[in-house]
């Protein structure tokens, strides 16, 4: 098999992984989106999504159940496949979702 053909195949390898991760991190269900669709139901806002995958890692049950109550939230069935899109996901939101904390925090929320 030639250098080129090699090279070639690889880069299919890598984005048929690429593909199958976003799809894994599709599928259970994105923190950031879960987080922001709750703007005026409380809870973690600024990285909010990387916190829900946090708490879905770590699985206290505590935890689970205060996110559960009092803001409405669940994390995604697989959290450590969203994390790091959650992650990406959240630091894009930056420039929305400070100025809302700021909002909120004034406004007594």
């Amino acid at each position: 098999m030639s250098r080129s053909a090699m090279t070639a195949r690889r880069k299919r390898h890598s984005r048929l992984w690429l593909a199958a991760l976003l799809a894994a991190g599709l599928v259970s269900g994105c923190g950031t989106l879960k987080t922001l669709g709750r703007v005026n139901g409380g809870g973690p806002l600024v990285f909010g999504g990387t916190d829900l995958d946090l708490v879905g890692i770590r699985a206290n049950p505590l935890t689970l159940e205060r996110y559960r109550v009092e803001y409405g939230l669940m994390p995604p069935v697989r959290p450590w496949l969203d994390l790091p899109l959650s992650l990406a996901a959240d630091t894009v939101c930056l420039p929305i979702t400070i100025p809302i904390e700021i909002y909120r925090a004034a406004a007594g929320y």
